[in-house]
């Protein structure tokens, strides 16, 4: 199976204390998704997501600790909590969108979705092209142009893979 990794995620990105959901949650296994962790994250969350305090944003952080992780669809439910406190057509409303999206692709290549996961990967590849970040600028403490490098890479080998 061919997974998107989050190399370009680890760069900046301090650990948080949060504790991991007990199992990820899959959708269509029957699974269940393990809410008190997530809900104890989301309601971390800061009033205003702010690029210049996003260190300080736990509930932020910890996304990136879910995704490392594996737990793409947790990452998507922490992460909508911040994306919602973010200021209207801000920058970073836009990263947290490409956050959520790359986590959902990663969800969806374990679900054995290529399809939808290309479509994800695209719009993640858009929302981040779109930031106006320079090369080397991080944004929140993300790469961004690494980030859309594993992104293409990423896509290509999901292109290849329907084949």
């Amino acid at each position: 199976m061919i997974e998107v990794k989050a190399t370009a995620f680890d760069a900046a990105i301090p650990a948080t204390s949060f504790i991991l959901p007990a199992h990820a949650h899959v959708p269509g296994t029957g699974s269940e998704p393990d809410q008190p962790p997530l809900e104890a994250a989301k309601a971390m969350a800061l009033p205003v997501t702010s690029e210049k305090t996003w260190t300080t944003n736990h509930t932020y952080i910890y996304g990136f600790t879910l995704v490392r992780a594996g737990f793409y669809w947790e990452a998507h439910e922490v992460w909508e909590a911040v994306w919602l406190a973010s200021p209207p057509n801000s920058r970073e409303r836009s990263l947290l969108r490409a956050l959520i999206q790359t986590a959902n692709a990663k969800l969806k290549c374990r679900m054995q979705r290529p399809h939808a996961a290309s479509r994800l990967i695209a719009e993640a590849q858009h929302e981040l092209a779109e930031l106006g970040v320079a090369r080397g600028e991080l944004l929140m403490g993300v790469d961004v142009f690494e980030l859309l490098a594993e992104l293409e890479l990423h896509a290509v080998e999901l292109s290849e893979a329907r084949r």
